[in-house]
């Protein structure tokens, strides 16, 4: 026996005295008491006070440890042969006591008292069942209670019998507490310390290379199965490990944990435990080592759960900050490893994976995840639509994950068939919230802070934006983000400038004009959300929507700014419009050649810092005139009439943005196609006085033809212009950018004709019944607008402006393929008091065909010509034409409710013409 205390010594009290575990601060409050954490608060007593003679000692019984002491099977602790005895003489004491009392069994193991730990304690209590069992069996019926003090005497190995008075037997249910859940909760924590404690002392481990457990392994696991013979209820999870770091995790190291975790699970079904019992392997994932964990799970954490699933992470929280991201990685590539997509399909079938995928992540919620999509099919056949198809699986699981109260920011793409991996989505773990490194701005250029902020902002914004598809609320997973770049900007100066530019999802031949309005006022909250958060930098949106493909996402950089550079004094050797097609050249190449998209003359986003720039430059010499070239693309023998309006319609978009950044030059658009092999780009040089054939033409015209002649030529030229009026963005005086052409266009004609007077006629969106004072209003400022444009491109004609709402109700009158027509201006010549009464006229009408709305303009001037012909009254000849458009409508409308697709415009004419008769 003194060879086996010497034993238990050695192995189990030096090696519980570790500088890292420290006991609860409760553990402060219950003494000496290892067994009972927290009993004081449930039941008022201490049972370390038991220990101190609570109660009439019976008898006090020594016992030995056996041969086969901390053997695989038993800890061998057996009643010493001058014992028996004292037990017969205990059990008649029993028997001859008055009936009623309760026995407790004390159990004390050999040491000091300053050496007492959990493992004393459960050995003591051992002792003491042994007893607990011999008095059942000679025939003693009263309840009986064990206790485990361990060495907290100092009394060597015995058990103490004490005969309680009023005490609650053990056999009896505990008061029921009044919150069950807590009551669990505090089951699970005691549990868990007596694990943790048990697993210091006698650590669950296996022979190398082996799912063979250690002699102390298995000691371990009789321990642990005798907590878990006491709560039935609880589920365990026997979780096995591998040696090695996270990153060395593999196939045969999650198997042999497997194996290890499985070995567990059987030495405890072995020994009597029927609990439900979980088993998994997590190879070197974690980082563990050679080992074993077993834990206890609160009964709602096992609903559904399988065999071979884990619903917690043992010792998660030990993980190092260096290895976490490791391990997170190592575990999401080991789950992700069984994820599988129907074909063509965006659902993953795996429940038990993605809870298991949903526990990592709640695991360490402050990290960033990476998501891919991947599509069947080899590398050479990614197409755009499987990267749609990849990036639907990829938002997909992060929505099934959110909806299981994952929220950690999860960024996702779609590589479609790029990786050649199959059906499959990847995650894998980025960085931490906030852990966006702001350099040191003392010693950095001006162009090196745009560079590294550009830097920062493409690696901060390189994820989509969880929007709601066709809204524009920014969604609360983008909060994180938000607070990333508000930090970012407010370490960068207040003075630059940045572009915030908002995409849609859809490919890019679906891109519409709603969708660059929505992405627009997505551009406008996300800059608002930043403005909340103190950023105070000049931030300018801008709505792509599909155009680009890339998705529901934002982007931001720094729109460069061109330094303001004086022209020298000019010398009589220096040329002025070399120097100035210098500067321009300079502001071009600042940020690299612009480059409109595939038969697009939409103004890239990416132009807003050369436009700026080339504003600055022409600020200085606002006389010069300047000629902007628009290209296509193609080689210089592909040219082509098609290449040479595509070019042209380029040139004249910039010229309009020219003149919203404050352009006042003279400027003038040529469209060259492909005919400088420059590709799809735009240049600006000053013009060096070439006049195109339209102003050759018109100078011509305006010297050889008579008043009554130009005006008629005039009309004929602007009614192609001006089909349908000029369009404005609603409930703004802001020209589209194709009216904004069209005007420039009237302007070039207008100046051939300075003596026509003109007059700009607004209107507003709606029927003519919904017409008010703010409509008409809004009307006069769109009508004052075309007026301003025209005069800031030259034009000296008399302009007289009129606004009248939705009076003509042009608003009702637009069709599918017209969606912006609803608010518009248009511009009539001649006596402006001719028109104003020919806008009343039309007004009372009432007109419903859409097709006279369609050439309005053109119908209002030959009305004006039969005006000026007649000698008759004007009032008098008014009201007959007033009757005339009226029954005009009403024969196109029966002709059109016909549907004949034969029906011509000479046949339109021809019935309107006969009716007249």
């Amino acid at each position: 026996m003194g060879a086996a205390k010497q034993r238990f010594q050695k192995d189990y009290s030096v090696r519980t005295v570790s500088p890292n575990i420290r006991p609860p601060a409760k553990m402060a409050e219950c003494c000496r008491c290892f067994t009972c954490f927290g009993c004081r608060a449930k039941t008022g007593r201490c049972m370390a006070d038991l220990c101190h003679g609570s109660g009439l000692l019976v008898s006090d019984i020594a016992l030995e440890f056996g041969h086969d002491a901390f053997e695989d099977n038993d800890v061998g602790i057996r009643f010493t042969p001058s014992v028996a005895a004292l037990l017969r003489e205990t059990v008649e004491k029993l028997q001859n006591c008055q009936p009623g009392g309760a026995l407790l069994l004390e159990g004390h193991t050999p040491g000091l008292p300053a050496d007492n730990n959990p493992m004393r304690c459960s050995i003591g209590e051992e002792a003491a069942t042994l007893l607990r069992d011999h008095l059942e069996r000679e025939g003693v019926r009263r309840p009986i209670r064990c206790i485990g003090c361990g060495s907290a005497e100092g009394l060597g190995l015995r058990v103490r019998v004490r005969l309680e008075g009023a005490e609650t037997p053990d056999t009896q249910a505990p008061p029921t507490p009044a919150n069950p859940t807590s009551s669990i909760q505090d089951t699970l924590r005691q549990l868990r310390h007596q694990i943790h404690q048990l697993s210091c002392a006698m650590p669950l481990t296996f022979k190398s290379n082996s799912s063979d457990l250690s002699q102390e392994g298995t000691c371990f696991v009789l321990k642990t199965a005798k907590l878990a013979r006491s709560h039935p209820e609880l589920t365990i999870q026997c979780s096995g490990f591998a040696k090695g770091l996270p990153e060395e995790d593999n196939q045969a190291k999650r198997e042999l944990s497997k194996l290890r975790a499985d070995a567990v699970a059987k030495t405890l079904q072995k020994h009597g435990v029927r609990n439900k019992i979980l088993s998994y392997g997590f190879g070197s994932a974690l980082g563990s080592g050679l080992c074993a964990s077993v834990d206890f799970l609160a009964p709602h954490e096992d609903e559904d759960a399988e065999g071979n699933e884990f619903r917690s992470i043992p010792n998660y929280e030990l993980v190092s900050e260096e290895q976490e991201g490791s391990v997170v990685d190592a575990l999401l590539k080991e789950l992700l490893l069984q994820c599988s997509f129907e074909p063509n399909g965006v659902r993953i079938s795996a429940s038990p994976l993605l809870r298991m995928v949903a526990l990592v992540l709640k695991s360490f919620p402050s990290w960033i995840i990476r998501c891919e999509g991947h599509a069947k099919g080899l590398p050479k056949e990614n197409s755009l639509e499987k990267k749609q198809l990849s990036l639907a699986r990829s938002e997909n699981v992060r929505k099934a994950l959110q909806e299981l109260g994952v929220r950690n920011p999860i960024h996702c793409f779609g590589y479609g068939s790029e990786m050649g991996i199959g059906k499959a989505v990847r995650m894998y773990a980025l960085e931490r919230q906030g852990a966006l490194r702001i350099p040191e701005l003392t010693d950095m250029t001006a162009d090196d802070r745009e560079k590294e902020l550009n830097r920062l902002l493409e690696q901060a914004l390189s994820s989509n934006i969880d929007f709601v598809p066709n809204q524009t609320a920014i969604p609360k997973s983008a909060a994180g983000v938000l607070s990333s770049i508000a930090d970012l900007l407010r370490a960068f100066p207040e003075d630059m400038v940045l572009v915030c530019e908002a995409h849609a999802r859809g490919l890019p031949e679906e891109h519409s004009e709603s969708k660059e309005k929505l992405t627009r006022r997505r551009a406008e909250l996300w800059c608002q959300e930043l403005r909340s958060r103190g950023v105070l930098q000049d931030l300018q949106c801008r709505g792509a929507g599909c155009a680009e493909g890339l998705g529901p996402c934002v982007r931001m950089w720094v729109a460069s700014q061109a330094p303001v550079e004086s022209p020298a004094p000019v010398t009589d050797q220096e040329d002025p419009q070399t120097r100035v097609n210098v500067l321009l050249a300079a502001a071009l190449e600042k940020d690299g050649a612009v480059k409109f998209a595939t038969n697009s003359y939409q103004v890239p986003p990416a132009a807003a810092g050369v436009i700026k720039a080339l504003a600055t430059v022409l600020a200085t010499c606002p006389q010069c005139p300047i000629c902007v070239e628009g290209h296509a693309k193609g080689q210089p023998g592909e040219n082509s009439e098609a290449k040479q309006r595509l070019s042209r319609m380029r040139a004249e978009a910039l010229k309009v943005e020219l003149r919203k950044a404050g352009v006042s030059n003279p400027i003038r658009c040529i469209g060259r196609g492909s005919d400088g092999g420059l590709g799809t780009c735009f240049q600006v040089v000053v013009d060096e006085g070439q006049i195109s054939l339209e102003d050759t033409e018109a100078t011509v015209l305006d010297t050889q033809l008579s008043m009554e002649e130009r005006r008629r030529l005039l009309e004929e030229r602007l009614d192609p212009i001006l089909d349908g009026g000029l369009k404005f963005q609603p409930n703004t005086m802001e020209l589209q950018l194709g009216s904004a052409i069209a005007l420039s266009k009237v302007a070039q004609l207008l100046k051939a004709f300075p003596d026509v007077a003109v007059e700009s006629v607004g209107h507003a969106k709606g029927r003519p019944e919904d017409n008010n004072d703010a409509r008409v209003r809004l009307s006069e400022d769109r009508a004052a607008v075309v007026r301003r444009a025209l005069v800031a491109e030259g034009v000296a004609n008399a302009i007289t402006c009129t606004g009248v709402g939705s009076s003509l109700g042009l608003g009702t009158k637009v069709g599918a393929s017209e969606p912006s027509a609803a608010s518009c201006a248009t511009v009539f010549l001649g006596d402006a008091r001719h028109t104003h009464a020919v806008s009343a006229a039309l007004a009372r009408s009432a007109l419903r065909a859409s097709s006279f709305q369609s050439r309005m303009a053109p119908g209002a001037s030959e009305l004006r010509e039969q005006l000026a012909r007649a000698e008759m009254d004007k009032k008098e000849k008014l009201q007959i034409l007033c009757h005339q458009q009226e029954e005009r409508a009403k024969a196109l409308e029966a002709l059109n409710s016909r549907k004949e697709d034969s029906d011509t415009e000479a046949d339109l004419e021809t019935a309107f013409a006969c009716h007249c008769t």
